[in-house]
């Protein structure tokens, strides 16, 4: 049950919007016609329609458990989506126990037949989008399989397998991915093809010899120790130290060369100022030891220049046999050089032998550039020699390398196929169960309907309280029988047809038939297609609008037949009398519908809250909880009888149903005023002829204020008969023969003024 509603910032309720509190089961809303009271029943319709977030987003309520209850509302709203879009009013039952139970099953398992019969077709449709996918899938990845074979679109002198055949291709290639496959150097084959097929391949004889080359480096080693020795002589000859000191070992030494052919001149200034003494000392300066550490280096020399004389000697000759990208010629025309470099130096130390020399580092090039080499024509005789071989192993070679590189896209492929797959079998599993379930549910109703019974009392009782409302002209219809259960529409009985025939119905006419099919929903006695087991909470917006007074009379019964209270005690006067309500809002501008359906000495609920709305200066929506006070509208009830009686001809009947529906409510006012007891009653209804119009007319008027001595409802076709065929005139007279017996006096004041 609601128990608390705000609206705010949605039509006439501003951003401080109203707190609706101390909501109960009953709540009584009044106020004139664009004061809001509209706005709080589209909210609570809303509610039940799970709309409420989108078009009213800052109302809010508290309480309403929308899994035990829903909300009836009727509005103007209600009208058009009932009516103006239908020509049938569908499954009006009657109240009989077993027969609700019945239909009540069968349009379950109908709506369970509906419900699985498209949950069975849309899970078809999936499995039908996700066979089309997969099938999708599986074509774009052999696309994409075979796409990747351009990579050796130049190969022009072999040809893969399955060339004209995507499925195929891609099918090998999974099975090649069976096994654990690596990565294969495309490059390796692309040289592997123009060997195999566009090269000239012979048998190569010759390759760099290894020994060769270490003899060279081996050399150049014994050299560079040589290189970093200092040759010098004798260091205690007198002039050794002036030698020493100013750096001159070279130079001396290259001085005494010539002067072994100038004698006493000086080789350098040409003057003879060379004696024995300074050739003795030159000579102890230059000693033997000096001289061999020179021949040793001669000799080391000579060697170094024969092993690189072999070594260049054999790469020319491999040269002439493999030079693939020059890499052969390359190596000789570098090792040359280096070759050159260091033999200068080695001459640089033997002309200055006190002097320090090193190498140059030996590059890594060298043998790694022999390595290949000598690597590339191992292969190339290997393949010489095994050519057919070869070719296979290389087309091998191209299908692993395909294989790798459709990995990831297939096993992409197959997970994605895998997931689909899972849902297509778990799918084909749900179809077979509601199959099944489908069966089971058509058998069960097969069973059903032949236990259903006729829906004609409903129908008779709808179309009795049309008739007894005055609405003569029209009727509800049978249309069909579906699963054997009618299926009804509304009709003219001067022209009978299944087209809807609101379009020749007045207003007030189309808000009472409404509102009868809205009531019998309240039931439970209506649309199946609607049936519910949750409790109801009943919204009602203004069902008088538009209506005359006989029609909201009619319709001021019915609601109050649905706001009943249960018992006599004081928490049964709590509850309704119709266990499927659990809650009732009213909204009104009309008092005297007001008063009719909340009179307190009607047993309506007694957990009542009643509410004022209106609009201040600023056309803002305000309310205000109040008590409710039946306001005196008694002088206008007795005005509008005078009225009638003056400007109504005698013997006209137009009026009856409205002057009729006063007098019942004046004796009722003026009766629970005075107190009236059952006595009064007794002296009213001696009639002599029990069987009268009179008193039957008189048994009518007074019914409703004491029910437990007169049973005639003012819904009995009689009742309406015998009124609306009288002279108003005669009930006129039955009414001041009533008044004769409880108050003369009163009805004679009430006739000719408004003082009371």
């Amino acid at each position: 049950m609601i128990t608390k509603i705000i609206i705010k910032n949605i039509a006439s309720y501003n951003s401080n919007g109203v707190e609706i509190e101390e909501l109960t089961k009953l709540n009584y809303f009044f106020g004139n016609n664009g004061c809001g009271k509209s706005t709080i029943a589209k909210y609570l319709d809303s509610l039940q329609k799970n709309t409420s977030n989108m078009l009213f987003p800052f109302c809010n309520e508290e309480n309403f458990d929308s899994d035990k209850e829903e909300i009836l509302v009727f509005n103007q709203d209600f009208i058009e989506d009932n009516f103006k879009n239908k020509d049938s009013l569908k499954g009006v039952f009657s109240l009989d126990e077993s027969n609700a139970r019945i239909d009540g099953e069968i349009k379950d398992n109908e709506k369970k037949i509906t419900e699985k019969e498209s949950k069975r077709k849309s899970i078809e449709e999936v499995n039908e989008t996700l066979n089309t996918e997969k099938s999708k899938l599986r074509e774009d990845l052999a696309n994409k399989c075979f796409e990747k074979r351009n990579v050796f679109k130049t190969f022009s002198k072999i040809k893969l397998e399955y060339s004209g055949n995507k499925k195929s291709n891609l099918n090998n290639i999974e099975k090649i991915l069976e096994q654990d496959v690596e990565t294969q150097d495309l490059n390796e084959i692309n040289l592997l093809y123009k060997k195999l097929y566009e090269e000239n391949m012979i048998n190569i004889d010759n390759s760099i010899d290894i020994k060769l080359y270490n003899n060279f480096f081996e050399k150049q080693n014994k050299l560079s120790d040589l290189l970093d020795e200092v040759i010098v002589g004798k260091e205690d000859v007198q002039i050794s130290k002036m030698i020493k000191d100013y750096g001159l070992k070279t130079w001396v030494a290259q001085g005494k060369i010539f002067l072994e052919k100038t004698k006493t001149v000086c080789p350098f200034c040409q003057k003879k100022t060379i004696d024995d003494d300074f050739i003795s000392q030159l000579n102890s300066i230059f000693d033997e030891s000096y001289k061999q550490k020179l021949i040793e280096l001669e000799k080391e020399k000579e060697l170094y220049e024969k092993c690189y004389s072999e070594l260049e000697e054999n790469i020319q000759i491999v040269s002439t046999q493999y030079n693939n990208e020059n890499i052969t010629s390359t190596l000789q025309m570098t090792l040359k050089k280096f070759y050159d470099i260091n033999l200068n130096i080695v001459k640089e130390k033997i002309n200055s032998p006190n002097e320090r020399k090193t190498f140059p580092e030996i590059p890594n090039l060298f043998i790694e550039n022999i390595n290949s080499i000598n690597t590339a024509i191992e292969q190339n005789n290997l393949l010489v020699n095994s050519i057919d071989e070869q070719k296979e192993n290389l087309k091998e070679s191209m299908w692993k390398y395909l294989a790798y590189e459709c990995k990831e896209d297939i096993e992409k492929y197959n997970e994605k196929s895998a997931e689909m797959q899972k849902l297509i079998s778990e799918n084909l599993y749900e179809i077979n169960k509601l199959k099944i379930e489908i069966d089971n549910l058509i058998i069960a109703n097969t069973e059903l309907q032949t236990k259903t019974v006729n829906t004609k009392e409903a129908i008779d009782n709808i179309n009795q309280i049309l008739k007894n409302s005055g609405f003569i002209g029209f009727q509800i219809l049978e249309k069909n029988r579906e699963n054997n259960i009618s299926q009804y529409y509304l009709s003219r009985t001067a022209e009978i047809s299944e087209k809807n025939i609101f379009t020749s119905l007045s207003e007030g006419e189309k808000n009472f038939i409404s509102f009868l099919y809205f009531y019998q929903l309240c039931l439970e006695t209506t649309d199946i297609q609607k049936k519910s087991t949750k409790k109801k909470i009943i919204v009602i917006d203004d069902p008088v609008s538009s209506m005359d007074s006989q029609v909201l009379f009619i319709v001021s019964i019915l609601v109050n037949r649905l706001i009943t209270y249960k018992g006599k005690t004081k928490s049964e006067k709590d509850e309704f009398l119709n266990p499927n309500i659990s809650q009732v809002f009213i909204f009104t501008h009309n008092y005297y519908f007001y008063k009719e359906i909340a009179m307190k000495k009607r047993p309506l609920c007694k957990l009542q809250s009643h509410y004022r709305i209106s609009k201040n200066c600023e056309n803002i929506t305000n309310i205000q909880k109040c008590d409710y006070k039946e306001q005196d509208d008694y002088s206008l009830m007795w005005q509008t009888v005078r009225y009638v009686k003056e400007n109504t001809p005698k013997d006209s009947n137009s009026q009856n149903i409205l002057i009729a529906n006063l007098f019942r409510r004046i004796l009722e006012t003026y009766a629970n005023f005075i107190g009236l007891g059952n006595d009064a009653w007794a002296t009213v209804l001696c009639d002599e002829n029990k069987d009268s119009v009179e008193h039957y007319l008189k048994c009518a008027f007074i019914s409703m204020i004491n029910d437990e001595s007169h049973k005639v409802s003012p819904l009995d076709n009689m009742y309406f008969e015998k009124i609306h065929n009288e002279k108003i005139e005669k009930l006129f007279e039955i009414f001041e023969s009533i008044f004769s017996v409880i108050g003369p006096e009163h009805y004679a004041k009430m006739m000719v003024s408004n003082d009371k």
